[in-house]
């Protein structure tokens, strides 16, 4: 029988506890841990989780050193840099090493090189393209329950989503117009934003698809402020409480791992698909196998090469459109990716169907994007204008891998013009163009 503990032994037998209000404020982050940037403790993700219309209040802060859009110590608005999807086990994004200098190596980048001198083909080469992101710090001044949140971080896809939307719309407004100070403490401007929602893979999405109005924060709409050069600190009084608005070049900066972990992390992406890849020939007959069947079990089924498919092509299965990204040696088993990058393993041949691509296979490779010497250096050069996310899921951004593109033009030039250093080695001029990437998920070849 258990002995009761004295008084005396409870006093010493005191714990650190946590207090639950404590954790559970730090672990809310809007149902989504990001891995391409750092969320402080106390912060949310803010997404769009309703069709409608949003006014949002985009806060300034001190721009630190690397932001490639401000010198360091100005104000500025937004944070633009790239990242790799489905990096490791866990398939997270991870920011691109290249953020951090033009000619630093990235493992991803890496791969990307040896596999475009080999010849692979666009539709496997495009998995390794850099993705081109934005961070903003926002107030969601819908309604009160939205300002109560504070200040929360809005990261996003740049290419078809809220950051070209705001690029857009900033570059129709006339030249010297107030409202591109729309981020200042002062006379800065609300936007108004309309949303629309659409069912993708059985869940509803949402995104932004219009800068209806820029109105002023003026009177009793302004927001208290208190700026402090000095420390490179800006704070925003939201409901009695006073907000640090985080340096969102710092919130990138604090993600970025070393290249010995990030190729470490890398390397899982190769052995589980060498996995699923042996898996797949061990579950497959043999032809031997094939050859003692009896007649009477029919015909022999029909491998990838018996029905024209291959890599890179668009096929239906169970009623979605997928992307072939592996085929078994014997022909017999697929590996699809849909437009969300989900997977299906073990997938016969006969049970999908191909789907025609626009312009067909040589129309569609004489019509990607010129790629000249003055284009960004490495793997990968600007997406074209018609390039867009394919998840449905462009303004979401919950680290799911949306398909958002690398572009060179997608990132605010800095004093005198200047574009951010995001340059990757190039291999040998082999005389071919590039192609425009268009995002996908990170593995290896």
């Amino acid at each position: 029988m258990a002995m009761i503990p004295s008084k005396k032994e409870r006093e010493k037998q005191k714990y650190r506890m946590v207090s639950a209000r404590e954790a559970e404020a730090k672990q809310d982050t809007g149902g989504y841990t990001p891995t391409n940037y750092k969320l402080p403790d106390g912060y949310k993700n803010f997404r769009f989780d309703r069709a409608g219309t949003y006014l949002l209040d985009i806060l300034p802060f001190f721009a630190g050193e690397g932001n490639p859009g401000a010198d360091a110590g100005m104000m500025q608005y937004t944070r633009a840099f790239y990242d790799h999807t489905n990096v490791g086990a866990k398939q997270q994004r991870r920011p691109c090493l290249t953020n951090w200098g033009e000619y630093l190596p990235c493992p991803v980048c890496e791969q990307f090189a040896r596999m475009r001198q080999k010849g692979e083909p666009w539709d496997i080469l495009k998995e390794f393209a850099p993705k081109s992101r934005r961070l903003y710090a926002i107030i969601d001044r819908s309604d009160g329950k939205s300002i109560k949140e504070g200040v929360q971080i809005m990261e996003c896809a740049f290419n078809k989503g809220f950051g070209e939307l705001l690029k857009n719309r900033i570059d129709r407004l006339p030249e010297g117009d107030d409202r591109e100070q729309f981020f200042s403490p002062d006379d800065g401007y609300t936007l108004s934003v309309g949303t629309s929602g659409d069912k993708f893979k059985g869940r509803d999405v949402y995104r932004a698809d219009s800068i209806d109005d820029f109105m002023s924060r003026k009177g009793d709409h302004r927001w208290e402020f208190d700026l402090d050069e000095s420390k490179g600190t800006v704070k925003v009084k939201i409901d009695g409480k006073w907000w640090v608005v985080p340096c969102l070049d710092k919130l990138v900066d604090d993600a970025r791992i070393d290249y010995k972990t990030y190729k470490k992390l890398f390397d899982m992406n190769a052995a589980a698909e060498e996995e699923e890849q042996e898996e797949a020939q061990r579950t497959a007959p043999s032809r031997k196998q094939e050859d003692e069947e009896p007649a009477s079990s029919g015909k022999r089924e029909p491998t990838a090469k018996d029905l024209n498919l291959e890599p890179g092509q668009w096929v239906e299965y169970k009623g979605e459109r997928y992307t072939i990204k592996n085929i078994s040696k014997d022909g017999t088993s697929l590996k699809l990716e849909d437009d969300d990058e989900n997977i299906e393993s073990g997938v016969a041949p006969e049970d999908v169907k191909a789907v025609p691509q626009p312009g067909g296979k040589d129309a569609e490779k004489e019509s990607e994007p010129q790629r000249g010497k003055a284009a960004i250096r490495g793997h990968a050069s600007p997406p074209s204008e018609d390039d867009e996310d394919e998840d449905g899921d462009s303004d979401l951004d919950d680290g799911d891998g949306d398909d958002d593109e690398y572009e060179e033009d997608a990132v605010p030039a800095g004093k005198g013009g200047k574009k951010p250093s995001i340059h990757r080695p190039e291999p040998e001029d082999d005389g071919d163009e590039d192609e425009r990437p268009r995002g996908g998920t990170t593995s290896r070849r």
